[in-house]
């Protein structure tokens, strides 16, 4: 196994476990975007929605420190504390948590999904 290949499974398995934990609390509507070859910033986007405010902190701080105790060290929710967007930048995998009104009103997978078809 090659050390890209095994760092693209490294980043799957990241992302796979990001939304196995948003899964487990009660992320609504949770979507990934490859983004590999489209940019440097990340290999995937995530995005969820919470309930609320309180939901998307809630789940912002636990993934954080689940996150920490998989062994990512530094990540820090920005955003918080009464934010209804929260973006987490684990890595290779950016988190947005938003509330339904904010995810409707900025339409982030559809920015990024409108620029890279265009092209």
């Amino acid at each position: 196994m090659t050390e890209s290949t095994s760092n693209k499974m490294a980043v799957e398995r990241l992302k796979n476990f990001i939304i196995e934990e948003l899964s487990e609390d009660k992320a609504e509507n949770i979507v990934d975007v490859d983004l590999v070859g489209k940019t440097d910033l990340a290999d995937y986007m995530i995005v969820a929605t919470g309930r609320g405010n309180k939901h998307i902190s809630s789940m912002a701080d636990k993934l954080a420190d689940k996150l920490t105790r998989e062994g990512y060290g530094g990540i820090i929710p920005e955003g918080q504390p009464q934010s209804n967007w929260i973006l987490i930048d684990a890595y290779d995998v950016i988190v947005h948590l938003f509330t339904e009104e904010a995810r409707d009103m900025y339409k982030l997978e559809e920015l990024w999904q409108f620029n890279f078809d265009r092209k």
